[in-house]
């Protein structure tokens, strides 16, 4: 069990180091973001936007950060989230944040 949570961590700085690239933080402020929001059991959209602009994250970039926030979310292992509902929780708030955003 703890070498497959290795596996998925390592798997997790690949996916930090494309999210950096893609919104400009470092790859370690990316992998910090991905472990915080998976450590949240429940997620709002004031949350994001708290995130968003402590990040100082440019306008243009945002929606982009929150499309790959969400496929990160949708992508990792189950073994990175409490259960179902959570994954599901923590990607239906991002797509409504991206849907304020949008409009």
């Amino acid at each position: 069990m703890d070498l497959k949570k290795l596996l998925v961590f390592l798997g997790m700085e690949d996916t930090a180091r494309r999210l950096a690239n893609v919104i400009g933080l470092s790859e370690d402020e990316a992998l910090s973001e991905i472990l915080l929001l998976i450590e949240q059991r429940w997620m709002y959209s004031e949350w994001l936007a708290n995130r968003i602009q402590q990040l100082r994250i440019k306008d243009n970039k945002r929606v982009l950060y929150l499309i790959r926030m969400n496929e990160v979310v949708k992508f990792l292992p189950d073994i990175c989230f409490l259960d179902l509902q959570q994954r599901n929780q923590l990607s239906e708030a991002i797509e409504e944040y991206i849907n304020q955003l949008s409009q």
